[in-house]
């Protein structure tokens, strides 16, 4: 986007199964491409540090754009925490850690009224709301997701405008990212390779009769 000359997005992160620094850190990884890996014990992040490269002014300018929250919110707790922040799109990872005032996540009709408040929560304050939602038992062993192999309630992607499969072998670098649900024309196919060190994704582009591999930033 700022190559086009546009604002960056506006985001709001909100994932309690993380600390705030590893949140932080892996949005240093994407957007200056610097590795860390404990098992060949590297960490670029902490030499940047060191050496004085990594100032104030290039952390704000990773995070341009990027709140976080680490804390367990409940949809009200949200609400108000976008009306301050103002974000274009608001990620949770996972759905799971939001509350339902008054109720919780285990009963189907708690899940049901989850996904109404985000519906209404991202109506009223004109959000995107992007919600990370993982695999039932039965989904993990499957070689490609379904609709119904969520977890939880069938309304959570009933009620979604758009669903979409991450699929891949958790050791593996490879994945493929695919639309199960969409609302008009969309499409989207997308076959990705991870940078484990930097959690960088790329799009694989294969041309026929060459043994190359293109890639482009996803």
């Amino acid at each position: 986007r700022q190559e086009a000359g546009k604002e960056p997005l506006r985001v709001f992160f909100n994932s309690p199964e993380m600390g705030m620094d590893s949140m932080m850190d892996r949005f240093l990884q994407i957007q200056y491409g610097w590795a860390v890996n404990a098992d060949t014990n590297t960490d670029q992040i902490q030499a940047a540090t060191e050496q004085g490269w990594l100032t104030r002014e290039r952390v704000e300018r990773a995070m341009n754009g990027i709140h976080m929250s680490t804390e367990a919110l409940s949809t009200d707790e949200m609400y108000d925490t976008l009306g301050a922040v103002e974000p274009d799109v608001l990620v949770i990872d996972p759905l799971e850690d939001v509350a339902v005032e008054g109720g919780g996540y285990d009963k189907v009709a708690d899940q049901k009224q989850l996904i109404q408040d985000l519906q209404r929560i991202g109506a009223k304050t004109d959000t995107a709301v992007l919600i990370i939602h993982h695999v039932n038992k039965g989904g993990m062993g499957n070689d490609e997701i379904t609709m119904a192999d969520g977890k939880g309630a069938s309304a959570i992607p009933q009620k979604a405008d758009f669903v979409f499969a991450f699929e891949g072998e958790r050791m593996e670098d490879r994945r493929h990212l695919r639309l199960l649900k969409k609302r008009r024309n969309q499409s989207l196919d997308l076959h990705l390779k991870g940078d484990v060190d930097t959690f960088r994704f790329y799009n694989l582009s294969k041309h026929t009769g060459q043994e190359t591999l293109e890639y482009e930033n996803a």
